[in-house]
């Protein structure tokens, strides 16, 4: 195997990793904005002994809420793709270091996968599918509350996963050399520490919000442009090798017709 193919991953992993990053920017304005909703009338609704709130709200949502949930469990499956793609794109150069962000990505993506079931619950109990349809509504409405709670938590706590998995990469680029990579690794550095933050606070003092992430995600918005570039200059190498070995002599008796000819 030679140096030019240890060095560069197929043009798949720089691509797919870009895209999938590029689709969860979109998805997850959207979603996340629902569920905040939500975790809003969630806190609104804690303020009453039945916790109707949240219920209500879920109630009055339509399939909004259901759609939001959906989105959420596509971003899971975009995370794996991720974690794949920045595998396959950090691999040949730091391998240990590819493997540790990889796993920390798809963890954090079944932690969230986790809370996720927890969105599903609330909703059932709050429109009273199934089994909860024998239960009152405000029995239904306080247990979707503490669901949508319980969903807060835990998606705190994988954020700090999330953060780690960031440091990683952020290292792996700082390590992999030129000026682009460099001030990119040094942004998700810092998006990283803010994610982490965001996670760690409601954990250390259960009355904070964190939201440093919304303000520190820049450098998760320049990795999709140094992958998208990476990908483009993979892809001629790429032309550039098949080129020579389409050109080179296969063997002696290839060489001597050429300079024959």
């Amino acid at each position: 195997m030679s140096m030019e193919e240890r060095t560069n991953p197929g043009n798949g992993m720089w691509f797919a990793a870009a895209g999938a990053l590029t689709a969860m920017a979109v998805l997850a304005f959207p979603s996340i904005g629902t569920i905040d909703g939500m975790l809003t009338a969630a806190a609104t609704g804690s303020e009453t002994a039945a916790g109707g709130g949240i219920g209500e709200a879920i109630r009055a949502s339509g399939g909004a809420f259901g759609a939001a949930v959906l989105t959420l469990m596509g971003i899971v499956v975009l995370d794996v793709i991720v974690a794949w793609g920045l595998w396959g794109v950090f691999r040949p150069m730091q391998p240990a270091a590819a493997a540790l962000a990889a796993a920390l990505r798809i963890t954090y993506s079944a932690v969230f996968a986790a809370a996720i079931g927890l969105l599903i619950d609330a909703q059932r109990l709050a429109t009273g599918v199934g089994a909860a349809e024998t239960l009152p509504e405000d029995v239904r409405d306080g247990l979707a509350l503490q669901r949508l709670a319980e969903f807060d938590g835990i998606w705190s706590g994988a954020l700090i996963i999330f953060g780690a998995h960031l440091a990683v990469v952020g290292w792996l680029l700082l390590r992999r050399g030129g000026a682009f990579a460099g001030v990119v690794g040094a942004l998700v550095a810092i998006a990283a520490a803010g994610y982490v933050f965001d996670g760690a606070l409601p954990i250390i003092v259960p009355a904070s919000e964190g939201g440093i992430a919304q303000f520190t995600f820049v450098g998760e918005v320049l990795l999709i442009a140094w992958l998208i570039t990476g990908g483009v200059r993979s892809f001629r190498r790429a032309r550039r090798a098949r080129r020579l070995e389409a050109t080179a002599p296969t063997g002696p008796a290839d060489a001597a017709a050429r300079v024959s000819a």
